[in-house]
């Protein structure tokens, strides 16, 4: 595979930084395509997990051991909880007691930091 570089800078570039993007960015791309590998295996990972949980709870079969040693349980299903608590009504609270209220009522300021510069990395899709 032939290596292009694209360089877009409002900057003279020496031929060493462009260098060192090279050898940086080179590594991105390794790191990239074994991430693609490895979402691939997680794909398959998370189909056979299914179903080795479909066959054991078929076969009603609660832990299993494999030849490696690696052990599977399933697991009982937990009973759904319900939790309750206080809320205080706000709305209501200002219809019917405007003036405690006001009186009350703060101002408060809140700052949301506006997005950093960062890198963003876009794959290109396999043809």
């Amino acid at each position: 595979m032939e290596n292009k570089m694209m360089l877009e800078s409002t900057t003279v570039v020496s031929d060493a930084q462009k260098e060192e993007l090279l050898v940086i960015s080179n590594h991105i791309e390794k790191l990239e395509n074994s991430l693609k590998q490895y979402n691939d295996i997680k794909i398959e990972y998370d189909d056979f997990r299914k179903k080795l949980f479909e066959a054991m709870t078929k076969f009603n079969v609660t832990k299993f051991v494999s030849e490696g040693g690696i052990q599977f349980t399933v697991t009982a299903q937990g009973d759904d909880k319900t939790k309750i608590t206080l809320k205080f009504d706000e709305k209501t609270f200002k219809e019917e007691h405007p003036d405690l209220y006001k009186k009350y009522i703060t101002q408060v300021e809140t700052v949301t930091k506006g997005k950093a510069s960062h890198l963003r990395i876009t794959v290109p899709k396999e043809k």
